[in-house]
């Protein structure tokens, strides 16, 4: 059985994991208008920062799957 502490550690890393790949949404949303406003230097170093970002929050969305994950494997074991 899943407690109620494991369930919200993986709600916490679902609710970081997508709080942290908003920059790189935000980068392809506005991609022109931040390469006018940046140049292209400071426009790649923030493209590069973002895909980061964004593999680091997929990490962290994978983890709260993990948490949860991890007891289903128990309740189909019982069966």
């Amino acid at each position: 059985m899943i407690s109620e502490e494991d369930k919200y550690r993986a709600y916490i890393f679902n609710l970081v994991g997508f709080a942290v790949m908003t920059l790189f949404g935000r980068l392809v949303l506005e991609n022109i208008k931040m390469f006018h406003e940046l140049g292209i230097l400071w426009f790649l170093i923030n493209l590069f920062g973002s895909i980061l970002l964004f593999i680091c929050g997929l990490t962290f969305i994978e983890q709260g799957r993990t948490i949860l994950d991890k007891y289903k494997g128990f309740k189909n074991d019982i069966k």
